[in-house]
């Protein structure tokens, strides 16, 4: 039954992304056209900033900033 319902899911995945794709299509190039591409470019605009200003991640613990900035408390 697990493997069923699987399957299932692997359809329904399948064909919600081909309305989503189909629909995305229809509006680059539908009546409202211009509203798409330029949410497009603002959202591609958006992660290119985004990736650019990223901070590299710090793997110290909280306690570790903590004292790194203000010091050992006692």
């Amino acid at each position: 039954m697990r493997g069923f319902f699987r399957v299932l899911e692997g359809f329904v995945l399948f064909g919600l992304a081909f309305i989503f794709l189909r629909w995305f299509i229809q509006g680059l190039f539908g009546r409202y056209f211009y509203i798409f591409w330029i949410w497009l470019i603002v959202a591609i605009g958006m992660v290119v900033h985004d990736r650019a200003t990223k901070e590299p991640y710090d793997h110290r613990t909280g306690a570790e900033v903590w004292e790194a900035q203000y010091g050992k408390v006692n």
